[in-house]
């Protein structure tokens, strides 16, 4: 060992490093010139750029290579198409990363003039002036660019995923590398994205568009119908550069198909917030002795809100009847409802509205004449999240075929046995190891009744089945990262013998994709300034910096939320404040709950996000970027998991259970809680509103937090 130290000090006191291609020593200048060029260079060579362990310095050359790149077709390309400013400027206006990418790509290495050349090889013509070797070595590589349908089917470690091209009839397995995929990818991921061959592995270029599953369609039949709709051309190859032309016009297409799907979907949903209620013509003790005379009925907690409205006791309605267990999927009791007690008038509610048409019907039932119905009120939360999805100026581009098969999802809520201190992620853990134990001999309606485990031995039932079982594959790893869970699908696959997609579960991820946002080329040319890099510091209260290992506790939270308000003397001079930050959160917030709530109920919160906001944007920080899509996106999720999973009488506890922020969390619906009483009550937001309230702020935080903390 010594003997090796002293060969490498002396082969870098005379300017020359070791070199694995020739086997010797190499004078560092020739290195330079010669590498990934004159030489071939292995990958593991330490002053190989181009090689996975020099990552870091492959981003920043290829950095620099971008930025030569971008003046070269804007300013030194004789050739160059006129209508390119003007393409790049829509995109601009558009705020669209997908375009910018799109357009500078398409010039750059696909249009040709009218000697059959690009931009890219008018460049390598003229000599490549002003690139270094490396960044030559680099723009030759980015010459072989290609649009490819990704599908993931390992993620290796940090920086490496294992893929294949569904847009090749025989694609063989490819290494990937690419930071920021790699740290939230999922097996079974789907991407249409830009690529290019490097010398030992495969890089992702610019903007990249996620395709998940529409009913029975497959992510490569989803491309496969849009490119036809479209008028693209059908040959494998030729779709390729089709692609590369109208890249964002196959991105809107896919995204505005996939919201009608979902506004269709969210409108046959039977998710009616409902409530009735009953005066007494009886006793109160008398009522309530009979309604605790029914099995199904069984003592629950009363909520601080609902003491509010004077009640003094809750009882839970169970459904156990075969056709809501089966809903459940054996996942505990099902429950019907809640009824609410208090002399003189009770409330019976219910999560949907046949759950408060059987309800009131067994109510009746039961009590008979010692009550009379008053009135009942109903709110379609399904109406309203159709009306929450964004629609497309052009429906000209919805694919028709891939409207087919909308079904909306039959939800339940139920009552499991589980410990108040386990974590989102054992909750989760929990629900889905009682689903698989039954699944595999379940009748499944997507594989024409048939179970899986039938499914699997029928030649003609078995590919639809594998489509199946990815999609779970892939919620599965989804959760696992947004949990923190270790979930393992695998046994279930093995079970299945569904050997074509049994591979390894990806590893523990703790990485930000954040931390990673330049790393797959997103908006990289030299003139696109990244919104984030604009914002000016925030001023403010100052406070000290975020944990960034762990969430506020509770005496942290309301110290920073007090400081918060202290902070301002009027509302106004912090909205102020947050917009000279150059966010547009506010605004944001007001379009994307459009619909959802009413104007006069934004206005109730907006004194609570300026709090959110300065307790998570201390003084001195940059604002963080946090899109109006994002928000929009974050919201929907979040409403479509509140109904389909979460205890609706109990929204409050699921809303702080599973946040990255669940002190702050808790105090600041605390505090929105706590205010209701000082509102006139005309102005009073309604007590389904007041829920919807605290899941728009439970989502504000916690997409806050996440553009601050990654």
């Amino acid at each position: 060992m010594e003997s090796d130290r002293s060969h490498w000090r002396m082969a870098k006191a005379s300017k020359q490093r070791p070199c694995p291609a020739i086997s010797g020593n190499i004078l560092s200048a020739e290195c330079g010139a010669g590498r990934n060029s004159r030489y071939k260079c292995p990958p593991d060579c330490g002053y190989n750029p181009l090689g996975i362990q020099n990552y870091g310095q492959l981003l920043a050359i290829e950095d620099g290579l971008d930025a030569k790149a971008a003046r070269w077709i804007g300013r030194e390309d004789p050739a160059r198409n006129p209508k390119l400013v003007d393409r790049v400027d829509r995109a601009r206006a558009e705020s669209s990363g997908h375009g910018i990418h799109a357009t500078f790509a398409w010039h750059l290495f696909f249009l040709k003039d009218s000697s059959g050349s690009t931009c890219a090889q008018r460049w390598e013509q003229a000599g490549f002036p002003g690139l270094n070797n490396d960044e030559r070595n680099l723009f030759r590589a980015k010459m072989q660019t290609r649009i490819m349908l990704i599908e993931v089917q390992r993620v290796l470690d940090h920086e490496r995923l294992e893929a294949i091209d569904r847009l090749a009839a025989d694609s063989t397995p490819m290494i990937l590398v690419d930071r920021s995929m790699a740290a939230r990818a999922a097996r079974f991921s789907t991407l249409l994205s830009w690529a290019f061959p490097m010398p030992h592995f495969w890089r992702l270029s610019g903007s990249v568009v996620s395709l998940t599953d529409m009913g029975p369609f497959s992510p490569a039949e989803i491309l496969a119908e849009t490119i036809r709709h479209l008028g693209g051309p059908g040959s494998p190859e030729e779709d390729r550069l089709w692609l590369a032309e109208n890249f964002v016009r196959v991105e809107r297409a896919i995204t505005a198909t996939a919201n009608e799907r979902l506004r269709r979907m969210y409108a046959m949903i039977d998710a009616s917030w409902g409530h009735a209620i009953y005066d007494l013509h009886a006793p109160f003790a008398e009522c309530r002795a009979a309604l605790d005379r029914e099995p199904a009925v069984e003592p629950a907690l009363l909520e601080e809100s609902e003491r509010a409205e004077k009640f003094t006791e809750a009882r839970t309605w169970f459904d156990d009847s075969p056709e809501a267990r089966a809903i459940a999927l054996n996942q505990g009791r099902p429950l019907l409802g809640t009824v609410l007690l208090r002399p003189g008038s009770w409330k019976i509610q219910a999560s949907s509205g046949s759950r408060l048409d059987q309800l009131r019907k067994l109510f009746e039932q039961r009590l008979g004449n010692r009550v009379q119905f008053s009135r009942e009120r109903r709110d379609d939360l399904g109406t309203r999240l159709a009306e929450n999805v964004p629609a497309t100026s052009d429906p000209d581009i919805i694919v028709p075929r891939l409207l087919e098969h909308v079904h909306a999802p039959a939800f339940s809520i139920s009552k499991m046995p589980i410990s108040p201190s386990a974590s989102p992620a054992a909750l989760s853990e929990l629900v889905r190891g009682n689903e698989w134990k039954t699944f595999p001999d379940e009748p499944v309606p997507a594989l024409d009744g048939h179970t899986p485990r039938e499914a699997a031995s029928n030649p003609a039932l078995r590919p639809r089945l594998i489509q199946l079982m990815k999609s779970h594959v892939r919620g599965v790893d989804e959760e696992n990262l947004q949990k923190g869970g270790h979930s393992d699908i695998n046994p279930l696959l093995r079970e299945l013998g569904l050997h074509e997609i049994d591979f390894p579960p990806p590893p523990r991820r703790t990485s930000s994709p954040r931390d990673h946002e330049r790393d797959s080329g997103e908006d990289d040319e030299d003139e696109i300034s990244n919104a984030s890099s604009r914002a000016r510091p925030v001023t403010g209260p100052v406070l000290p910096p975020l944990p960034r290992d762990r969430p506020l506790t509770a005496d942290e939270a309301e110290a920073r939320v007090q400081a918060a308000i202290a902070g301002f003397e009027r509302a106004g001079d912090a909205l102020e404040t947050i917009s000279a930050s150059g966010s547009t959160i506010v605004d944001d917030l007001l379009q994307v709950t459009d619909g959802l709530i009413e104007e006069h109920d934004f206005h109730f919160l907006v004194p609570f996000l300026i709090s959110i906001w300065f307790v998570l944007v201390p003084a001195g920080s940059r604002a963080p970027l946090l899109p109006r899509e994002t928000l929009r996106k974050a919201l929907r999720r979040d409403l479509g998991l509140m109904t389909s999973t979460a205890d609706l009488e109990k929204v409050p506890d699921w809303l702080i259970q599973n946040r990255r922020q669940p002190a702050l969390t808790l105090y600041v619906m605390g505090n929105c809680t706590g205010n209701l009483p000082r509102v006139p009550k005309n102005m009073r937001p309604r007590p389904e509103v007041q829920t919807v309230i605290g899941l728009i702020l439970a989502t504000v935080i916690e997409e806050l937090d996440r553009a601050v903390r990654g």
